[in-house]
């Protein structure tokens, strides 16, 4: 989903598509699902994926700004 939203808008949608999907991890698993001994690897398998996107596009902008100065 995070990737839809950088092919919709660039960098800022990813961001804001990020954002909304651990938001959404977060819901999911603290309120609607029982607290169990899994609830902390589920949250940690939907939001390190999504982590990366932003870290990776993160390293890519400093890259590019580094090489365009």
């Amino acid at each position: 989903m995070p990737l839809l939203g950088f092919w919709l808008g660039g960098r800022r949608w990813l961001r804001i598509a990020a954002f909304a999907w651990i938001a959404n991890a977060v819901w999911r698993e603290l309120f609607e699902e029982a607290l169990d001994a899994t609830t902390a690897s589920d949250l940690v398998s939907r939001i390190v994926p999504v982590l990366l996107l932003v870290a990776i596009d993160a390293v890519r902008t400093r890259t590019l700004a580094a090489q365009a100065s």
